[in-house]
Parts: C-alpha cells; sequence; structure tokens
C-alpha cells in the first residue's frame, strides 16, 4: 500500500524526479563557484576580464573576444605537431563524466559541447604556455605577446577560481602531444614561470614533480600548492610534529596592533630575504620578505584565500590567509603602508598607499579561518604582544603617541624640560645665596 501511495503523492513525485536529476557528486567536485559572502566584498576580483577557461564564464558577452584566439592557437599546435583533431577528442570523451563531476554546479552544455570545450580551451592553454616558454613558437603578429596588458590578464584570469579546468585534461592533452612516456617536469615549469609575475612574492622554487593530473585539481591548485616556501612544508620536517604539538598547547594567541602602534612601542622592521611567509620575530625587529603590490595582487590572494577555504589538503595551516591576515594587523592607514614601505617590505607598484591601506583592510572580510587551533604566525604574535605589554615599552610608546609625535611636540617638550632645568638651577643658586 505505501508504495502505491508514493507512486501517486505528487510530492513523493517531484521529489523522486528531483534525485534523479542530479548529475554531480559534490564530494569529489574540485572546481566550485566562489559563495556570496566572499563575491560580494569584492566581486571584480573573482570575474574574468579577458578569457573565458571552463563552463562558469562560457559564453560571457565581454570574454567572446578570445575564442578566435583559442582556435588559432589550436590551428597552429595542430599544424606544428602535425596532429588531428579526432586524438584529443577521442582521448577525453571516456573522460566526460569525470570531467562533469570535477564541477560542484549542474552544467547545461551537453557531453559533445563539453568534451569541445575541454578540448578548445585545454590546447590554448598548453599553448600559451609553450609559447610563454619558447618564444620561437609564437607568431610575430601574436596580439597577446605584442600587448603586455593582454599577458597580464591572461596570467590573472587563468588563476581564478571559478575559471579552471581539470588538470587531469591538460595533462591529457600533454601526453598526447608530448607522448605518454614524457613526464610532467617540463608542464610544471612552464605554468609555474608563467605565472611568477604576477606572484606577490618569492616562493617555493624546488618545484616538486609529480603526477599532476592526479595531485592537484586544476592550475590554481598547483600554483597554490608549489609556491608554498620550504619551512612551511612541515610534514617533510622531522621537527613538524613537534612544531604543531606546541602550537596545539599553547593554543592561545591574539592578534596584534598595527605597524604604527608597534613602531611607538619599539618594534622595528626589517626587510627580510626568505619567502614570502618567513616572517619572524628577531629580539625586537619583525623581519618581513618583501611583498610586492600590482594591479593584480588583490585578485591572485583573493582566489588563492577562496581556494584555502574550499580545498581539503591544507590540513594545518591556511598559508595565505594567514599571511594576509598579519598584513591586515600590521595595516590599518596609510602611515602603517609608508612605515613598511619604507624599509622594504611593501614594494607598492600602484602609487597609493591609501589603496593598498583599504585592500588589505577589507580583504579578509566574510573569510573564515577554518584552522582555528593552528595559526601560522601564532609565535610571532605571541612574541610581539608580550614586548608590547611589558611596562616600560607602554610609557614608551605613550610618550611617542601623545609627547613627541611631531617636530613641534618634541620642541615643546624639549623647551618644557630646559625651563625645568634653569628652574631648578635657580633655586639652588638662591639658597646657596641665601
Amino acid at each position: 500500500m505505501s508504495e502505491i501511495h508514493e507512486e501517486e503523492d505528487a510530492v513523493c513525485m517531484t521529489i523522486w524526479r528531483n534525485l534523479n536529476e542530479i548529475s554531480r557528486i559534490p564530494s569529489i567536485s574540485s572546481v566550485f563557484k566562489v559563495h556570496h559572502g566572499l563575491r560580494r566584498v569584492n566581486e571584480r576580483a573573482y570575474n574574468p576580464d579577458v578569457i573565458a577557461i571552463g563552463p562558469y564564464h562560457h559564453g560571457h558577452e565581454n570574454l567572446k573576444m578570445m575564442q578566435d584566439f583559442k582556435l588559432h592557437y589550436l590551428v597552429s599546435l595542430l599544424k606544428r605537431e602535425n596532429r588531428h583533431i579526432g586524438a584529443f577528442v577521442d582521448a577525453l570523451r571516456p573522460l566526460e563524466r569525470h570531467i562533469r563531476r570535477s564541477y560542484a554546479q549542474a552544467l547545461p552544455q551537453d557531453p559533445d559541447q563539453l568534451i569541445e570545450m575541454m578540448v578548445v580551451d585545454g590546447i590554448f592553454v598548453i599553448e600559451l604556455l609553450g609559447r610563454f616558454s619558447n618564444p620561437l613558437l609564437r607568431d610575430p603578429t601574436d596580439l597577446i605577446f605584442n600587448m603586455e596588458w593582454m599577458l597580464t590578464s591572461l596570467q590573472r584570469d587563468l588563476l581564478l577560481f571559478e575559471n579552471q579546468i581539470p588538470l587531469f585534461v591538460i595533462c591529457e592533452l600533454f601526453e598526447i602531444i608530448e607522448g605518454e612516456e614524457h613526464d610532467h617536469r617540463d608542464l610544471l615549469e612552464s605554468v609555474m614561470k608563467f605565472f611568477l609575475p604576477i606572484l606577490p612574492g618569492r616562493g617555493e622554487r624546488g618545484w616538486e614533480v609529480k603526477n599532476l593530473g592526479t595531485a592537484y585539481n586544476h592550475l590554481l591548485g598547483l600554483v597554490s600548492h608549489q609556491w608554498l616556501p620550504a619551512t612551511t612544508k612541515l610534514k617533510q620536517n622531522p621537527d613538524g610534529d613537534a612544531y604543531l604539538s606546541v602550537l596545539e598547547e599553547r593554543g592561545g594567541w591574539e592578534f596584534i596592533r598595527c605597524a604604527t602602534t608597534l613602531v611607538e612601542s619599539g618594534i622595528k622592521f626589517k626587510k627580510g630575504d626568505g619567502t614570502l611567509f618567513d616572517v619572524s620575530l628577531v629580539n625586537k625587529t619583525l623581519i618581513i620578505p618583501p611583498l610586492i603590490i600590482t594591479c593584480t595582487t588583490e585578485s591572485v590572494l583573493r582566489n588563492l584565500i577562496v581556494y584555502e577555504q574550499y580545498d581539503q589538503q591544507f590540513e594545518c595551516f591556511n598559508f595565505v590567509t594567514d599571511y594576509v591576515k598579519l598584513m591586515d594587523c600590521l595595516i590599518d592607514s596609510p602611515k602603517d603602508v609608508e612605515i613598511l614601505r619604507h624599509v622594504g617590505i611593501l614594494v607598492n607598484c600602484t602609487g597609493s598607499d591609501e589603496g593598498v591601506s583599504d585592500m588589505f583592510n577589507n580583504i579578509c572580510d566574510s573569510v573564515v579561518r577554518l584552522k582555528k587551533k593552528f595559526f601560522f604566525y601564532a609565535e610571532v604574535f605571541n612574541g610581539v604582544n608580550e614586548h608590547c605589554r611589558r611596562r616600560h615599552n607602554r610609557w614608551m610608546a605613550n610618550l611617542r603617541r601623545n609627547y613627541i609625535n611631531s617636530p613641534w611636540a618634541i620642541a615643546s617638550l624639549c623647551a618644557g624640560f630646559a625651563l625645568l632645568v634653569l628652574t631648578f638651577l635657580q633655586t639652588i643658586f638662591t639658597m646657596i645665596h641665601s
């Protein structure tokens, strides 16, 4: 009776119809859309400027210009490598279901349309990387390499969280071109060299070659994991587990004050020479490697942050998120930017200290720290706060803030001190004379 009732019930039929229409398994998805909380803070940071790669932004009117470039690159590669387009289509067709499941959102493309998109977009990426690494492959009339702004826009767009195709697709196409016996070292080096110009600081240089198609989800994931400095790869560090245990035992940490306040408390700043993430406190000096601020920096940082929010491979730390939070603490105003820029910690290529200040004041909005137990800079923060809590340093900070914060204040203080000395001497002389 219950089976008959369920078949006749309209609600049950609707639910079963919706269940049957599910075409993906979110738990194995690797390409997501940015959730509303992050997107509303700065929507432009997550949208491509010139090119759509993959299905999420496909067909947008402002991105259609690059479709001709994609087809031109496809024809060029086929002629140079003496390949037939059917070889690429045949290689990807058995992977169609796997490709579709890689996307968290349901895709409107039918199987043929999806495979066509993967072939055209994937070969464009491979050809672009090849031309970037080897200038001999470039056409003299290629506008991408003749217009610097277009190349920079492509580098930015190909690192967007939503603008991705599965990396196993690129690897499959790459193996057809180079041969299956060819390892992925050339592909890895081409990817990293292509994106290095827009990464905001020095990262890992000993790039780890793996089976890229299974090790990483997409280009953004590959760059993110390979960019991490060696000192943060705690799994490979014999003392890594001990370090994590210390952080877990100490647990508590508090955010630090801005650069202006820290300077008033006696903290000094010095430019470091390690990777971007190698921040340390030595005596009273915060050593921070240079951060390069360009027109693409905010977009790159925001997309690396959102990738950390979704990716499950970051077991202990959110490295980029924690680093950005560090800079957010240090920068409250253009004056803080000026302090860090003066010592070489910030290299501001945008020309506006106020713009850099605004960027860091907003960049962590709606970002949830998933690894609350482990904050990568907890030891540094604890050391800075311990220094600032000492009574002598609090007094010095108050003196600098309220009495010697300008040349006129220093002159007034000196004049007052001189007057006090003269009054004291006059009193002594008067007593002696009496």
